[in-house]
């Protein structure tokens, strides 16, 4: 399986989390020109906010934790990504946040999962 192949595989399995939590998922990998892309897009529909979704995976831990490898520079891609998103679709007034899913795979048949909500501002 390559690398991009695991991440689909990881970005599908974060949009039916998110799915199963009652969400509306409205984009997946969503670019702005040169400045990077959101992996998913959706809607938390129990508080009524618009939520950008970073998906991160990993095999081990060797090189530490997923959510350890969101950087500033990543999270402001992130920001500049989202805000984009906003402009092009003419949303003004709508709550928003920044949210991570990690995956850590611990071997063939297990996996830790975490939904970080609000992860960064």
């Amino acid at each position: 399986m390559n690398k991009r192949t695991t991440g689909k595989n990881i970005e599908d399995y974060a949009e039916e989390l998110l799915k199963k939590k009652g969400y509306e998922i409205l984009e997946r990998n969503f670019h702005f020109s040169t400045e990077g892309e959101v992996d998913i897009i959706a809607e938390d529909k129990e508080k009524n906010q618009l939520v950008f979704v970073e998906v991160k995976g990993r095999r081990s831990t060797s090189h530490g934790y997923p959510e350890e490898s969101i950087s500033m520079k990543k999270m402001n891609q992130i920001k500049k990504v989202s805000e984009y998103y906003l402009y092009k679709n003419d949303i003004s007034n709508k709550d928003c946040r920044y949210d991570v899913i990690t995956i850590l795979k611990i071997d063939d048949k297990r996996m830790e999962v975490k939904h970080l909500i609000d992860a960064f501002y």
